[in-house]
């Protein structure tokens, strides 16, 4: 029988870090660093709610979540690194052998505790794969209580490439239209476009700098804020790739940082921010001045990171959440992802919950209505803006 309890200190935390690593299946946003810098600049929205499962002293599973008060939701327990920071495949950090005495262990606590440190009015967890066999338990075991209200939404897939055959495996695996573009591209970007990869922290702040300015110039085109817009994103991102960055080429398929710039005779058209862990590239953040459009200068760039990762001897590319069409053009695979929100059974967690399902209604409805109001007459032009 597992014994569970609970996290709040963030000292605490930081002593879990080698069981962690060892828990959370070499996934990048599950990693003890990646949360660790995302708390450190979005720690202030919440309260840590770390729960701990032990069999005979030992760590075998973790269940990491932060509690904020939200308005209509009350108390809401979320995933470390949920919200603006869109992390994905988040979920119970355990062995595959322990996962669903995890999953159910950890509903029938948050089901029977009373202990006000432990409160809460709902779960509102984002980023769940649908195959996720302890959260699947978890979640099995909180509705076989027949006053829990418990909804799946679908969030974004999560997308991923495969790189076991190297790049030219790869390339052989894509269409031969991205075959002729990539090698189109190549032929003409060369001409007066280099390729740089930050060799350093100091060359990975800076290239930070421009592929910011790159991702928010292609927003502003279409009259939106992008991630950036907040000071917030960029001080995490500098987080990640402080505890992230390895200087010994022994260890980067364990965990390192890419940053790829694409420089058009002297200036910035394109760049990505990529981490590596546990022999995967994650891809994370991508940005392509507008003007380079029609050169797929972010689509090539995208490619790069891909032949990059090939080189250094990853086994895959995680080009992350978010369902563009250029993923499954570059050859990725979608992984279904949820969002579920779940209510305590408690009387006041489901008025909560009435009031919270009214309200969103009402938000939708009103957004609906100002969408059909804005909607141009049949003719008009639009402008799309996909950076491929």
């Amino acid at each position: 029988m597992l014994q569970l309890s609970l996290v709040q200190n963030p000292v605490q935390w930081e002593k879990l870090e080698q069981c962690w690593d060892t828990l959370d299946s070499g996934i990048l946003t599950r990693g003890h660093k990646w949360l660790s810098a995302w708390w450190n600049v979005y720690g202030s929205l919440g309260e840590l709610r770390i729960f701990v499962a032990k069999r005979d002293d030992r760590v075998v599973a973790i269940l990491p979540l932060h509690r904020k008060c939200c308005l209509f939701q009350g108390d809401t327990l979320c995933f470390l690194g949920s919200g603006r920071a869109c992390s994905d495949r988040m979920g119970i950090l355990s062995n595959p052998e322990d996962a669903e005495e995890a999953g159910t262990a950890f509903a029938d606590y948050l089901l029977e505790t009373s202990a006000p440190e432990s409160r809460w009015d709902h779960l509102d967890l984002d980023g769940v794969r649908s195959d996720d066999i302890a959260m699947n338990h978890f979640a099995s075991t909180l509705a076989s209580n027949s006053l829990v209200h418990w909804e799946r939404r679908t969030s974004p897939s999560n997308w991923v490439i495969p790189l076991v055959d190297g790049f030219d495996g790869y390339l052989a695996s894509v269409s031969k239209r991205v075959r002729r573009m990539y090698r189109k591209a190549k032929e003409q970007l060369t001409q007066d476009c280099s390729f740089q990869v930050a060799s350093n922290k100091h060359e990975a702040i800076e290239f930070l700098g421009d592929v910011e300015k790159s991702h928010q110039a292609r927003w502003e085109r279409v009259g939106e804020s992008g991630c950036f817009a907040n000071d917030e994103f960029h001080r995490f991102l500098c987080h990640a790739i402080e505890s992230h960055w390895c200087d010994d080429p022994n260890n980067r398929l364990n965990r390192s940082v890419v940053i790829v710039r694409a420089l058009v005779d002297g200036v910035t058209g394109a760049g990505l921010i990529g981490f590596v862990r546990n022999g995967v590239l994650s891809i994370y953040v991508t940005g392509m001045k507008p003007q380079f459009a029609e050169r797929r200068l972010g689509w090539f760039t995208n490619l790069l990171g891909i032949e990059y990762a090939a080189k250094i001897g990853c086994i895959g590319v995680d080009l992350m959440r978010g369902d563009e069409a250029y993923k499954a053009r570059l050859g990725a695979r979608p992984l279904v992802q949820e969002r579920w929100i779940i209510s305590n059974p408690r009387w006041s967690s489901r008025a909560l919950n009435v009031a919270y399902n009214t309200a969103r209604n009402l938000r939708e409805w009103a957004m609906s209505f100002r969408s059909d109001s804005r909607r141009p007459h049949a003719g008009a032009s639009g402008v799309a803006n996909e950076d491929e």
